[in-house]
């Protein structure tokens, strides 16, 4: 992926000093989209994949055991931010699967287990 089309992707998020973050038309934000491509000094970008190991009940009642997959923050690799982010992402998944799936809810869902599996590498053109 051309690093041009990437920085023009991105929503940047820049901490302020009173904690939140800039405003969308700041002038520091500007600059990183404007910013060419031989000013980037790396390649490639890397975001780790993690693993979630889960069990849960069905509507008859058999217990059952998922795996689900997710790209966590390149700088929150602690493994307690880690399963925060793996319960929020989970949290959301069952609660949208029970609102399309009526006939088929999830129930008592346990993680297990969050791993980190893999990084995921974008290439920079």
């Amino acid at each position: 992926m051309h690093i041009g089309k990437i920085l023009k992707e991105c929503i940047f998020r820049l901490p302020d000093a009173a904690g939140g973050f800039m405003a969308e038309g700041s002038e520091v934000l500007q600059q990183l989209r404007d910013m060419h491509p031989m000013q980037i000094l790396n390649s490639s970008i890397a975001i780790p994949l993690f693993c979630i190991t889960y069990r849960y009940d069905t509507i008859r009642g058999n217990r059952r055991t998922g795996k689900k997959f997710f790209f966590g923050d390149v700088g929150g690799s602690g493994s307690y931010e880690q399963e925060i982010m793996a319960d929020t992402y989970l949290s959301r998944w069952v609660d949208d699967f029970n609102r399309v799936h009526p006939y088929r809810t999830i129930s008592n869902v346990e993680i297990l287990e969050v791993v980190h599996f893999a990084n995921a590498h974008l290439r920079l053109l």
